[in-house]
């Protein structure tokens, strides 16, 4: 089986619907990602969406992806993932937040 014929024959056991918005930059970032490619939309010259349907054992794993386009994209639905990605970014702040003495 190549990659392509398993991108696509993929079980999806626990469906979730995913819907990013993006910017420009965003939309670019996201057509270097090949699982991605053709569920990518343009609305109009600076603002896209992303729509896919994926399972939701796969949360983590996107929740990595979309995390690293940063403001650039703002994710919709699920909101698992929207919960998973303020974890994240919680985590970061904690990481990096200096304390005043």
């Amino acid at each position: 089986m190549s990659l392509k014929e398993w991108f696509y024959n993929y079980p999806i056991i626990n469906p979730a619907i995913l819907i990013v918005q993006l910017n420009k930059i965003a939309y670019l970032e996201c057509l270097d990602i090949y699982f991605l490619q053709n569920d990518l939309k343009c609305v109009n010259d600076n603002y896209y969406t992303l729509e896919k349907t994926i399972d939701l054992s796969e949360i983590p794993f996107y929740t990595k992806i979309l995390l690293k386009l940063g403001t650039n994209a703002k994710v919709i639905e699920p909101s698992v993932l929207v919960d998973n990605l303020k974890r994240e970014i919680m985590s970061l702040h904690k990481l990096y937040d200096i304390k005043s003495n």
